[in-house]
């Protein structure tokens, strides 16, 4: 889990790149939008369908003209599926998607949530949107709510707790060599998945 402009992606690939560097007999891969296009080719969706359901922009009226497998829930159904084949298959870095609930219960995997303060958060969409700080707020705002809207539909009553995460860190005030060292150290060398 992250917060929007935590790096939540960015981390994701940094630490696949480290972790194929050592050599294991593990294959890494970083699953953010990836997880999008995968689901999408695997179920025969389209990404803008498989993206909407994060980022809340599907309308009930949507919803009304979609039904089965581009339901919001036939939509939902093939993300979960995918996110547990792929942390059952071992060598899968999940970013958001519901993965810390999705993968819950599943051996080995290790679950990470990446927070930063606001006005760092703030300035890297800027900075990677390429946008004024004032529109970089408006997304990461939106963002952050759609994220939570998207918690509260699938999972009511289950709330995003500290001790669902084996680890919290502020993205801001480490950099990005040390995030990825230590997130590599809390992986073990038999393909865990996150």
């Amino acid at each position: 889990m992250r917060d929007a402009g935590a790096r939540g992606s960015t981390v994701a690939h940094a630490l696949a790149d480290a972790l194929n560097a050592r050599g294991g007999r593990v294959r890494w891969h970083a699953f953010d939008r990836e997880l999008v296009e995968k689901v999408a080719a695997d179920h025969e969706l389209s990404e803008p369908l498989v993206a909407s359901l994060e980022d809340g922009s599907r309308t009930w009226l949507d919803n009304l003209i979609h039904s089965g497998p581009e339901s919001t829930y036939g939509v939902y159904q093939r993300v979960g599926k995918t996110v547990r084949a792929l942390a059952e298959i071992g060598g899968a870095i999940i970013v958001g998607r519901g993965g810390v609930f999705l993968t819950e219960g599943l051996p080995g995997g290790r679950h990470v949530r990446l927070v930063a303060p606001w006005a760092a958060r703030v300035r890297r969409m800027a900075e990677k949107r390429n946008v004024s700080e004032a529109e970089a707020e408006e997304i990461v705002r939106l963002t952050d709510e759609n994220r939570a809207a998207f918690y509260r539909r699938w999972w009511p009553g289950r709330r995003i707790r500290s001790e669902l995460f084996c680890a919290t860190l502020n993205t801001a005030a480490i950099e990005l060599p040390v995030l990825v060292q230590m997130l590599a150290a809390l992986v073990e060398d038999d393909g865990d998945a996150w």
